[in-house]
């Protein structure tokens, strides 16, 4: 970049940066945290603070959080891209990366985001070219990675406007109405991931849940003893990370993983590694059983767990499609697996519930909140005493609507209302534009939503919950 160009950059950004002085502390801030002049603190212009977030979410559309058309309400990664080619999208709030359970490694993000925001400044120089927050669950190291970086060449990041957020997996047991605990995944926007309160808040919840965690797994090995004897299985930590990575990291839950967990090891074991017709026809194939694995049906088949039905007959019928699939790819031959993981499971079946009820003893009730979790009242109350940050609620529409025994629009005003109560003017947004949301029945809570959203006149944000190798991308695999 000659002098010439540099200056105008400079310029450049200084004229943006004066159009919102109320942000001008924030980027200070941000500046020294990262040992940089603050008389220099306009070099992070492409960094947004929570007044320039509000101006533009009010003047975006629903197409610019939109990649294209989705056809396919079953399949994630399925919009036509009609937006994203004519550089109409240009809004995503919800972006994970291999911090939390994502792939994107930060260089990949910046570069990515560069390379769009360019092409959309290209396309549509008068507007605002794009908008990206990265959002990681319960953890704020890519923030500070990423604001690192950028600073590094801010410049190759002048059409970028970049949210430095967090996902966190708060849940409430005092709403109105609730039958039991419900997960509200909060988005902090525009944070100082240097903040000391912050990091402390983050840390301790999650060397408290790394604890809980490896506690529940301890009796889970004592209580289930027989079972796991039988089947030659000491369960641990590691283990239990293929079918939830993010629980050896301390983030997100403990119950839910390791029921999937419990379940899967404990079927794979009795159906495929204790199933003499099943190893003959793996050894007759010259298949070592070590090149399964008890995760895949669940990490590779998920959308069959997101249908009704309980999770033994939907591992089933995902490890019979998982097996067909990896012995046509093999060795190009079919078998019949109904018939041959037609075995008789209730003993194996009665310790998985058993295990069931240890793992719900690890999770919040009506009356107890442990302190490994963050309490959707509590986490707001504490946050909105740090100097930056603006709360949103993360895709409400995945609010399991069942867990409360109010009407739909009862649901929504009750937590809008307990979200402005405790967050007070930080409570600003809740994720209207959500781009992810699986299957159609979800359509049913978007009005309520709404309606219950401006009672309480908060804002539409949106976002793909991005967790592939760019940002435009949901799924981290194929």
């Amino acid at each position: 970049m000659d002098n010439l160009t540099k200056q105008n950059c400079i310029n450049s950004f200084k004229a943006a940066c004066d159009k919102f002085p109320q942000d001008k502390k924030y980027r200070e801030t941000l500046a020294r945290a990262i040992e940089l002049d603050p008389q220099e603190a306009y070099l992070l212009r492409p960094v947004i603070g929570q007044n320039e977030l509000k101006y533009l979410l009010e003047n975006a559309e629903e197409k610019n959080f939109m990649p294209g058309i989705r056809h396919d309400y079953t399949v994630m990664d399925s919009h036509d891209n009609k937006y994203l080619k004519s550089g109409e999208f240009k809004i995503n709030l919800h972006i994970h990366t291999k911090y939390s359970d994502g792939i994107l490694e930060i260089e990949d993000f910046l570069q990515h985001a560069a390379e769009l925001a360019d092409k959309n400044y290209t396309l549509n120089p008068t507007e605002p070219p794009l908008l990206i927050a990265i959002t990681d669950h319960d953890c704020i190291d890519g923030a500070k990675e990423i604001l690192t970086k950028l600073s590094k060449d801010p410049f190759k990041y002048k059409n970028v406007r970049l949210v430095l957020g967090i996902e966190i997996s708060t849940i409430s047991n005092k709403f109105h109405k609730l039958k039991q605990p419900v997960q509200i995944h909060t988005h902090m926007f525009c944070i100082n991931p240097f903040d000391k309160q912050l990091n402390d808040f983050i840390n301790q919840k999650r060397e408290l849940k790394l604890k809980l965690a490896q506690n529940t797994i301890t009796k889970l090995n004592k209580e289930l003893k027989p079972i796991l004897n039988k089947f030659d299985i000491n369960l641990t930590m590691e283990d239990a990370a293929k079918v939830h990575p993010i629980l050896l990291k301390g983030q997100d839950e403990i119950k839910a993983p390791l029921v999937k967990y419990i379940c899967s090891k404990l079927l794979f074991s009795h159906l495929v590694l204790y199933n003499d017709e099943f190893l003959k026809i793996l050894y007759s194939n010259n298949i070592n059983p070590q090149e399964l694995g008890f995760d895949k049906p669940i990490m590779e088949y998920k959308s069959i767990f997101k249908k009704p039905g309980n999770i033994f007959k939907r591992y089933k019928d995902a490890l019979k499609i998982y097996l067909t699939d990896f012995f046509k790819d093999k060795t190009q031959k079919t078998y019949n697996f109904s018939e041959i993981l037609n075995l008789e499971t209730t003993e194996t079946e009665h310790y998985i519930e058993k295990g069931f009820e240890i793992a719900k003893q690890a999770h919040p009730t009506l009356t107890t909140m442990p302190k490994a979790f963050a309490g959707f009242e509590q986490t707001l109350e504490t946050l909105s005493k740090l100097d930056f940050g603006v709360f949103g609620i993360a895709h409400p529409g995945r609010t399991t609507v069942t867990d409360f025994e109010s009407s739909l629009e009862e649901l929504f005003e009750n937590m809008f209302e307990t979200f402005k109560t405790y967050g007070k003017e930080r409570a600003a947004f809740y994720e209207g534009y959500y781009q992810s949301y699986y299957g159609t029945a979800y359509l049913d809570y978007l009005l309520p939503i709404d309606n219950a959203a401006k009672k309480c006149k908060l804002l539409k944000s949106g976002g793909l919950d991005s967790h592939g190798p760019n940002i435009t991308t949901r799924h981290p695999w194929p």
